[in-house]
């Protein structure tokens, strides 16, 4: 009321007086007496303005406080009956401030509800569930799994992922739980796998005693929810994935989806934590105003502005000084409708954060308070002010008839700007020192890992042809004529489209059509590819692989993507350089660098089958060696496998293959039951091919395994 328009533009933002309504019973008393509608805090001036990060570290924790010693004291009484949490009520702008405010009252150990329309996305549930998901495709990462057990989901401490580490027995249990909630997944969906897991973990009690438990199960449930919902639209769980790391990605971006809001945990008992637009028209007992002093920084200023110009209508300017100074005004009169709904919100006291804080003179407040202040076209700008009693000033001028205004001027800590309290609760113990050794080499690691000399911990998913580092190529350009298994796309991409055809693939049937287009739709590629790779797949199953095809290996007979855990006493990549060279598996100037490995190899074999007693290893090679059968010759097939290290890869295989044909196979000899091993090259293999083009195939000799053996172990 200090000025005719509070709102700079009165055409806008029409403003009319009135009086509040008077409700003679109703008051705020604090031992009989009636407390003043309003408490300013007033930050300390500094040498210079305060930081903004530190100022709401210093606000939120101030008004954590407040709210903390208004619960502990029963004499403030509210319209005669003791003060409850559920009548206080935080009014923030921004999501960030939310969370701030939220971890300040629980660290006092005080609940409170999040009224946002913030995306569930945007919360650490939404990150754990992705993680969960992460671990749930692929369950022997181990360090993700332990990553998913040390979050607030599992909430495993140190003391019991050690445990995990030093067992194998626990871990191979665990992997194989979260196998099981894979294939629930594939079976049920998303969301029955997700409640089969809580109940299997015992994970709900744990969580829900948290005091911000409810908030956590409610968003894990919600985010569940959502994902099941689009189920029909992703082919994988793989896509399910990436669909949730893409809205976690957009979250703070997008436009608001209502379905994708936070939903309320109970708030009848607790303290309100509430956006100042959800705020509208809605009325609080006590309101709390720790951030109003906040606005945007330059980096939140557009390089074109929409303004109104003076009849009222919108306008467009790009680039232009004069229109960017009313577009500052007209953001700056919604602040100042927003300072006013958010004051307003209070029905008997409202709490005010303010001070010498960057940017604060731009500020709803400070257009409030001081009036006749010219910004001289800075924004922000600062307040100028120099002293604890400018900042008081506006504030005890409302208090020239009425006491109306509590002025509060925290005591600041010497070590930091945080206000300075005192609490009975109990202090934590002294930290104690780690001084234990870490087991770096026990890892679970793979022959893709070993092959490019890393030694990380990254856990190999099924490899098609990985190892093939070839760009792939771009569809448009090919005509029907052109196209042919040799223009066919190459990469890893073009491997695991092959790969999935087969492995789903009747190999005693002719190639299944529908399958193929059906992997054509999933992968992206036309399906006019679909006629020539049913006739390529005909090929592939008939070819001669010495006296029989693949054709003739039934199903039963036959398992495709066989999944292994090879344990590893100690490899010393040395040790394992010597072998391979000493025994013609690498050539002179191919060696291995990595740090020792203990503890498993993992790793996926394309195909596993038996033939006349005899069992074989069969891996799908996409590799381009070029646009002619002869391209593919023993010769060129021989470099290729020298060349990406797949000897290294066979002679892993083998030896898995070795170990559980030993565990499976009752009166099992290597030299009477181990058939070999096929390479196939699938670009090159041909029906009634003498000469075998894309074939490469070997069977260790048995001292080669047993020395092997002797070198993992």
């Amino acid at each position: 009321q200090q000025q005719d328009n509070a709102f700079i533009f009165p055409q806008l933002i029409q403003f009319e007086n009135a009086n509040a309504s008077i409700d003679d019973g109703a008051q705020l008393t604090e031992a009989g007496e009636t407390l003043a509608p309003l408490v300013c805090w007033l930050h300390p001036p500094t040498e210079k303005p305060l930081a903004k990060a530190e100022a709401s570290q210093f606000f939120a924790s101030l008004c954590a406080q407040q709210i903390d010693q208004l619960l502990q004291q029963p004499e403030i009484m509210l319209d005669g009956k003791p003060l409850q949490a559920s009548d206080l009520t935080v009014l923030v702008k921004t999501g960030r401030q939310a969370r701030l405010i939220k971890q300040c009252l629980a660290d006092l150990g005080i609940s409170s509800a999040l009224l946002l329309r913030d995306s569930v996305f945007a919360s650490d549930q939404a990150r754990e569930v992705s993680l969960l998901l992460e671990v749930v495709i692929e369950p022997t990462n181990i360090p993700r799994l332990g990553g998913l057990l040390s979050s607030d989901l599992f909430g495993w401490n140190a003391a019991q992922i050690y445990q995990l580490q030093q067992d194998n027995q626990q871990l191979i249990e665990l992997i194989d739980q979260f196998r099981g909630y894979h294939q629930l997944w594939l079976e049920k969906g998303v969301l029955s796998m997700f409640f089969r897991l809580i109940a299997d973990q015992r994970l709900l009690p744990k969580n829900l005693a948290h005091i911000e438990g409810e908030r956590r199960v409610t968003n894990w449930l919600h985010i569940m929810e959502l994902l099941q919902q689009q189920a029909g639209q992703h082919a994988s769980l793989s896509q399910a994935l990436h669909w949730l790391q893409l809205q976690r990605e957009q979250a703070e971006t997008q436009q608001e989806n209502e379905a994708h809001q936070l939903r309320l945990e109970s708030d009848s008992d607790l303290v309100k934590i509430v956006t100042i637009h959800k705020s509208k028209g809605l009325e609080y007992p006590i309101v709390f105003l720790p951030f109003m002093w906040d606005m945007p920084g330059n980096r939140n200023q557009p390089n074109s502005y929409n303004y109104h110009d003076e009849a009222g209508f919108k306008r467009l300017m790009v680039y232009d000084e004069t229109q960017r100074q009313r577009w500052h005004q007209e953001n700056l009169s919604e602040q100042v409708r927003l300072f006013y709904v958010a004051m307003t919100r209070a029905k008997y006291r409202c709490y005010l954060g303010w001070g010498d804080i960057n940017g604060a003179g731009s500020s709803a407040i400070a257009r409030c308070l001081y009036p006749l202040t010219d910004d001289n076209g800075q924004y922000p700008r600062d307040l100028d002010v120099s002293g604890i009693d400018e900042l008081r000033a506006p504030f005890e001028q409302l208090n020239r008839h009425q006491h109306l205004v509590d002025i509060v001027v925290p005591k600041l800590q010497a070590q930091s700007d945080r206000p300075a309290f005192t609490t009975t609760r109990a202090s934590l113990p002294d930290v104690l020192q780690f001084d234990r050794h870490i087991e770096q080499q026990w890892r679970v690691s793979s022959y893709s890992q070993i092959a490019t000399s890393g030694h990380g911990q990254r856990i190999d998913r099924p490899d098609h042809d990985a190892m093939e580092q070839i760009p792939p190529e771009s569809e448009p350009g090919l005509t029907r004529l052109d196209r042919n298994r040799y223009s066919f796309p190459k990469g890893a991409k073009a491997g695991s489209f092959l790969h999935e055809i087969l492995e789903y693939q009747d190999f005693t049937q002719s190639a299944d059509l529908q399958l193929i287009q059906q992997k054509c739709r999933e992968y992206g590629y036309e399906e006019d590819w679909s006629g020539l790779i049913a006739d390529w797949m005909n090929e592939l199953l008939s070819c001669d692989l010495g006296g029989f095809s693949l054709a003739s290996i039934r199903s039963s007979s036959k398992i495709s993507e066989m999944e292994f855990y090879l344990s590893v006493g100690e490899l010393r990549a040395q040790s394992l350089n010597q072998w391979l060279q000493a025994n013609d598996y690498a050539q002179p100037q191919q060696s291995y660098s990595f740090t020792d490995i203990r503890g498993f190899l993992k790793g996926f074999i394309d195909l596993v089958f038996e033939h006349d007693g005899r069992y074989y290893i069969a891996d799908y090679k996409s590799n381009y060696l070029g646009d002619r059968k002869e391209s593919y010759s023993l010769d060129n097939c021989q470099a290729a496998m020298f060349e990406h290290h797949y000897h290294l890869q066979f002679l892993i295989y083998s030896l898995a293959l070795h170990r559980y044909l030993q565990q499976r196979l009752p009166g099992y000899d290597y030299a009477e039951h181990f058939g070999g091993v096929y390479y196939l090259f699938l670009r090159g293999m041909y029906a009634d091919d003498k000469d075998q083009h894309g074939i490469f195939f070997h069977r260790p000799a048995p001292g080669l395994i047993q020395q092997l053996e002797d070198i993992f172990d």
